[in-house]
């Protein structure tokens, strides 16, 4: 294939070191392999919502909610090897959002918040029933986000309608299982949770702040930072979600004035303050209603979800652009409600509030760098690639093999096999962008077969990362 001329030294090691290392089968695709059905076949509905991943990924455990005018009361365990209910218990009437308790690295007990039931369900690792947090007589009537806190013992459960935190002792001893602190926050519809340095990071909103971002001092509850993202309530604006990565918060929050802005917060500031919006309308259809966010293991990958449909967002997080959209139903009639990465990144399971299903997605590019680009060429026919994620003015790279990987380097492992050629070497524009056409030699060996591309980009702290596995057929 006709290329540009190579830039930049890392290139030039990587270009050295690539010829070096043999070798193996791969895989790619951006796709939803396999729906997991939650129906249990009887009159009641079996939409989804909360997920919590095991510590090690072998088990993912999903809340099925139902409606919230036909609650339903179940949990189950997942195997995400055979992608499979295996264990299934019962909760509270409309189950949301699952936290777990691990004792020396043990999974000891389960806790789900029960928004119909004003309660939280306390279940054993086998689904069975332990016990019941009644929450009515401290006022909290609906129970939403749900997080162990980071030593491990108190659990932190928020609610969207007076806007209470309750901190509760899940340590065998006197206070087992009670509501140690109660403390209220500016906004009152509080979301899911993170911690970050000792600080519980809210996300919620009122019809007085807009959605907001509350930082908690757990040593010093009653010192609360508040940060107002969108700060028009006559959108109805509502923070649901938060994910933690590298210092900065990232917040989705759905407006009903037709806004799509994921909220970056720098978590290092005193007091912490938004740092960046990412237009998250800026790729396809313009989808509002922000409702879930969670990060590849290595942090470089945003995925959010929106209620309003069936569709799933892709950001680059470091580059602050849409890699892709992908919509997880084939007709477009769902609500996308929480995701959650496998801890190696291969798979992303994403619930859907308004059907009985698990959505198994996997070819996410892990690294927050996404090449897309022209499926089939013909021989002596022009292939148009673009390479999206790196930083602006940051060196980039288009590589293919006629060969699938993996090959080893030292500092990252490609998905393309040796030997590797040089396809585009350009540095990403303001948009994060490389966009390219190339032109297939007419070569009669090209012929029916297929070559394998990746992209690489070098960023400004040093780090090596790769995209996903293009495939290109040469018809």
């Amino acid at each position: 294939m006709m290329f540009r001329t190579f830039k930049g030294s890392f290139l030039w090691l990587l270009a050295a070191a690539v010829v070096l290392f043999p070798g193996m089968p791969g895989a790619g695709g951006q796709t939803v392999e396999k729906v997991i059905d939650l129906d249990d076949g009887d009159y009641v509905p079996d939409n989804a919502f909360g997920l919590a991943m095991s510590d090690d990924g072998s088990t993912l455990h999903a809340a099925i909610c139902g409606t919230f005018f036909t609650p339903n009361n179940r949990l189950v365990a997942i195997d995400t090897t055979l992608d499979a209910i295996t264990l299934e218990g019962a909760t509270g009437l409309y189950p949301e959002e699952i936290a777990c308790r691990y004792d020396g690295g043990v999974l000891s007990s389960l806790f789900v918040t029960n928004n119909a039931d004003h309660s939280i369900s306390v279940l054993k690792p086998d689904l069975t029933h332990d016990s019941l947090i009644d929450l009515t007589s401290a006022g909290g009537q609906y129970p939403f986000g749900l997080l162990m806190g980071p030593q491990g013992r108190y659990l932190y459960a928020s609610t969207v309608n007076m806007g209470e935190i309750f901190r509760i002792d899940t340590e065998p001893g006197p206070t087992y299982l009670q509501i140690v602190d109660t403390w209220y926050l500016g906004s009152w519809f509080n979301g899911r949770m993170a911690i970050h340095d000792n600080k519980l990071l809210v996300p919620g909103s009122d019809f007085v702040l807009g959605a907001v971002l509350s930082v908690v001092d757990l040593s010093n509850p009653g010192s609360v930072d508040v940060v107002i993202l969108d700060g028009d309530p006559l959108g109805w604006p509502g923070a649901n979600d938060v994910k933690v990565e590298d210092g900065f918060a990232y917040v989705t929050v759905a407006d009903y004035n037709n806004n799509s802005i994921l909220y970056e917060v720098d978590l290092s500031l005193s007091p912490p303050a938004i740092s960046r919006t990412i237009d998250m309308a800026a790729l396809g259809t313009p989808f509002i209603l922000e409702y879930g966010i969670d990060a590849s293991p290595d942090g470089n990958t945003l995925v959010v979800t929106y209620l309003d449909n069936s569709f799933i967002k892709v950001v680059g997080r470091k580059a602050g652009c849409i890699l892709s959209e992908l919509d997880l139903h084939p007709y477009g009639q769902g609500q996308a409600c929480e995701a959650a990465f496998s801890p190696d990144g291969e798979k992303v399971y994403v619930s859907d509030q308004a059907n009985p299903s698990i959505y198994v997605v996997t070819g996410i590019p892990q690294h927050g760098l996404y090449l897309t680009g022209s499926d089939s060429a013909t021989l002596g026919g022009t292939v148009d690639l673009v390479l999206k994620g790196g930083e602006g003015n940051q060196p980039g790279v288009i590589l293919s093999s006629l060969n699938p990987g993996p090959t080893y380097l030292p500092s990252v492992t490609l998905d393309i096999g040796t030997p590797i050629r040089t396809l585009v070497s350009d540095q990403f524009d303001s948009s994060s962008k490389i966009e390219s056409q190339i032109t297939v030699p007419n070569w009669p060996t090209l012929h029916g077969r297929t070559v394998y591309i990746q992209g690489l980009t070098q960023d400004q702290d040093g780090e090596v990362r790769p995209s996903n596995l293009h495939e290109l057929a040469v018809l």
